[in-house]
């Protein structure tokens, strides 16, 4: 166990929380559409839909903002890794 810990090499994402305080409306939408559909695709209770089901949620996260909150995402983690000395 030593000998693996000893090899073991930094996550560069280890330390970093996003925060989400200027995108929060958008998360709360997306976690929204997450609940609502999940089970169902986890489920396979589309059946022979599934494909449109899944365009349909593709499309809706798109109206509640996934790019804003991925931009949002990008750019602190960006941030973080610049402040840690690494290149985003």
């Amino acid at each position: 166990v030593d000998s693996l810990r000893a090899r073991e090499k930094p996550v560069p994402i280890d330390g970093f929380n996003f925060d989400e305080t200027s995108v929060k409306a958008e998360v709360a939408v997306l976690l929204s559409l997450i609940e609502e559909y999940s089970p169902s695709f986890e489920l396979g209770a589309f059946g022979d839909n599934t494909e449109a089901k899944l365009d349909e949620f593709m499309q809706k996260q798109q109206q509640a903002g996934l790019d804003k909150v991925m931009t949002e995402y990008r750019s602190q983690y960006g941030a973080y890794l610049t402040g840690k000395g690494l290149n985003p």
